[in-house]
C-alpha cells in the first residue's frame, strides 16, 4: 500500500527552515506507517545490482555516534524527538552521473547509513528546500546541516541530493522548479546509491520513501511522477510526502507577482533567472528586471549570498522589481 501526503502548496515560497522542525519529524514518527526496518525473512533474494553506470564515488566523511546526533537535533530544535535517534550513522559524500540539457554531468549529495539496525533498513530520499549558498549543499556535511540527516539516525538509509547547481555541479545555474532536472537529480542518485549499497553488501529492504518540503516538495513530486511513469528506472515507491511545494506554479506566481509587496523577492528573481538559463531563452536580464537589479542579479546568485542578503538587495514590490513591459504582459 502506498501512502502519499500532500501539504498546502500556498506556502511554497516561504523560508524552508521555518517549517522543517515539525515537518521532518512528523514524517519519521507519524506519516510512514510502514516500518523503516523489515525482518530478513520478508526480503527476496537480491536481484542483480543495477545503477553501476550512474555511480561515480562515495567518500566516507565520518561516523557520528547517536549521542552527537542527538546534540545536533537539540541544537536544531528537535529536542523533543531525541528518543527517535537510535543509531550511529556513517556519512558519505556521494557523486553520481545524471544529465543536464540532455548532456552527461556529475552531481553530488549526501548518503547516510545507520549502523547496527536490528533488520535491514528502508531507503529514503529527502529533498531540501530552496537554498542559495554553495556552502549549504548537503554534501558539505558536517559543515552544512539540513536536518534531514537525522533520518539516518532514526533508522533509514538516507540520500539527500544536492540538486544540479550545487556541490560538484555548482558551476551550473540551478534549474529551479524545472520538472525534468528535478526528477533526474533524485532518481539517478537513487539508482547510483542502490548500486553502491549492493556492491558494498550494505543490506536494505525493499521499501523506498520520498520526502521533501518547499522546493523539495516540488522535487519530490517530480521524482514520484518519474518513478511511477517510467518502469525502466526499476524503482518501486512505497510512500511519498510532499509539503508546501509550488505544484501550481502559474497560479502561485500570478498571485505573488500581482501583490503590492512580497517579503521574499529572491525566489521570484531566482525562478525567472533559472528559466532564462535552463530553457535557453538567453535573454538579457534587462528584459525582465528594472535597474539596478538586472545588473546586480548575477552577483547576488553567485553562490556566496544567503536569502537575507538577496532579499535586502531586491525591491519587495514586484511592480518595481520587474521590467514594466514584462510585468504588464
Amino acid at each position: 500500500m502506498k501512502t502519499f501526503i500532500f501539504l498546502n502548496g500556498s506556502t511554497f515560497l516561504y523560508p524552508f527552515r521555518k517549517h522543517l522542525r515539525v515537518f521532518s519529524w512528523l514524517l519519521v514518527l507519524n506519516v510512514f506507517v510502514i516500518s523503516g526496518c523489515q525482518d530478513d525473512s520478508d526480503i527476496p533474494d537480491p536481484a542483480q545490482p543495477f545503477g553501476k553506470e550512474y555511480f561515480v564515488a562515495a567518500t566516507d566523511v565520518g561516523t557520528l555516534p547517536k549521542t552527537l546526533l542527538q546534540t545536533y537535533a537539540t541544537a536544531a530544535g528537535f529536542g523533543n524527538f531525541t528518543a527517535a535517534i537510535k543509531y550511529d550513522v556513517t556519512f558519505y559524500k556521494f557523486t553520481y552521473k545524471t544529465t543536464y540539457k540532455d548532456a552527461p554531468i556529475e552531481a553530488s549529495g549526501l548518503l547516510a547509513v545507520p549502523k547496527n539496525t536490528p533488520a535491514p533498513p528502508a531507503l529514503l530520499s529527502a529533498q531540501h528546500g530552496t537554498m542559495f549558498k554553495d556552502t549549504d549543499a548537503p554534501s558539505n556535511f558536517p559543515a552544512s546541516f539540513t536536518g534531514f540527516e537525522l533520518f539516518g539516525a532514526a533508522g533509514f538509509i538516507t540520500v539527500i541530493p544536492d540538486f544540479i547547481g550545487y556541490g560538484v555541479s555548482k558551476d551550473i545555474f540551478h534549474p529551479y522548479y524545472d520538472e525534468k532536472h528535478s526528477a533526474l537529480a533524485v532518481v539517478d542518485m537513487l539508482k547510483a546509491a542502490k548500486f553502491y549499497l549492493e556492491d558494498q553488501k550494505i543490506a536494505h529492504n525493499d521499501n523506498l520513501f520520498l520526502v521533501g518540503y518547499s522546493e523539495g516538495g516540488y522535487v519530490t513530486m517530480a521524482a514520484q511522477k518519474e518513478i511511477e511513469t517510467n518502469p525502466a528506472h526499476k524503482l518501486t515507491l512505497t510512500a511519498a510526502a510532499e509539503g508546501a511545494g509550488g505544484y501550481d506554479l502559474t497560479g502561485m506566481l500570478n498571485q505573488v507577482a500581482t501583490a503590492t509587496s512580497y517579503s521574499n523577492p529572491s525566489f521570484l528573481a531566482f525562478i525567472l533567472q533559472s528559466y532564462n538559463t535552463t530553457y535557453n531563452w538567453n535573454r538579457p536580464l534587462t528584459d525582465f528586471f528594472q535597474q539596478p537589479y538586472a545588473t546586480e542579479l548575477p552577483g547576488l546568485f553567485n553562490g556566496t549570498k544567503d536569502i537575507d542578503q538577496i532579499n535586502t538587495a531586491l525591491n519587495p514590490n514586484p511592480a518595481q522589481l520587474f521590467d514594466n513591459t514584462f510585468y504588464t504582459n
